[in-house]
């Protein structure tokens, strides 16, 4: 019988290794457009003055994903099959468009629930994705979400998130809400609103002028007596829950050039929007 021996050379070892880093030094944070992305325009990703290992590890925690979270905004974004219109409004990125990421479908009189996640489709009444897809409501407004659903992972790409109540709040300065208003719940601000609407698709005159690049559509709400408001009003959650059971919401109205700052019930059923991280 022969005795196999192997032999590790500790020098080599740690050659190997050193190159290894070095490697992936220069793959992640060499700017992305020279291996045929879009460029990667903020390398110091926690803002220290340095590039160092943690910027290092935060490009690698999106190694490998299918959608890029370094897309340049305006671009489109892909997810789950749909290609998403983006925006730079303020100091974010945000999806210019309402979420349409529909892995199950709930009929919204038979089921309410701010504990387990439910995806409805305004007006549909059933359990078959493909068919509600096929509505027009989907097409127009994308899917209503309650609380559960929007924290639930793959909710948004890779890179992306539902926007917090502070983030929803940096868009309302953006587009010239005051400090003073912005903290307060209720009808807040000026024509905000009016500058997030859509230049059509609402009831009696009410669309806005979409300066913001925000196209907000009222796709109205779902709850556990059906569905409401569609044509006239949008709502939208944050991620920023109030308590075990309400969250922090905005909703735009037809007839009304502010913003409604509210908290809700997490079994409701709303739009929802990404931000880039």
């Amino acid at each position: 019988m022969i005795a196999l021996t192997i032999s590790v050379n500790p020098m080599k070892t740690v050659y190997y290794l050193f190159c290894a880093l070095i490697f992936l030094v220069i793959i992640f944070l060499t700017p992305l457009n020279i291996q045929g992305q879009t460029s990667f325009s903020n390398q110091d990703s926690n803002g220290d003055g340095c590039i160092g290992m943690s910027d290092m590890l935060s490009m690698l925690s999106v190694f490998g994903s299918c959608n890029s979270a370094f897309i340049s905004c305006g671009d489109i974004m892909p997810h789950e099959g749909y290609e998403y219109s983006t925006v730079v409004i303020g100091d974010h990125c945000w999806f210019a468009e309402n979420l349409r990421y529909l892995p199950s479908v709930y009929s919204a009189i038979s089921t309410s629930s701010s504990t387990s996640p439910q995806y409805y489709v305004h007006g549909y009444e059933g359990n078959d994705v493909i068919a509600a897809k096929a509505t027009s409501n989907y097409a127009s407004y994308g899917v209503l979400y309650n609380f559960s659903a929007i924290m639930e992972p793959g909710v948004c790409p890779v890179g992306w998130h539902i926007p917090t109540d502070p983030e929803w709040q940096s868009l309302e300065l953006a587009l010239g809400m005051s400090v003073a208003a912005v903290v307060n719940y209720g009808w807040r601000g000026s024509d905000q609103s009016t500058q997030m609407r859509s230049t059509s698709g609402w009831d009696n005159a009410g669309d806005g002028t979409n300066s913001s690049g925000f196209n907000a559509k009222p796709g109205g709400y779902s709850y556990s007596n059906g569905y409401q408001f569609i044509d006239g009003h949008g709502f939208w959650w944050t991620s920023t829950a109030s308590d075990a059971t309400m969250s922090i919401a905005r909703r735009l109205s037809y007839s009304e050039p502010r913003v409604y700052r509210y908290n809700y019930p997490m079994s409701n059923g709303f739009s929802a929007r990404c931000i880039q991280d």
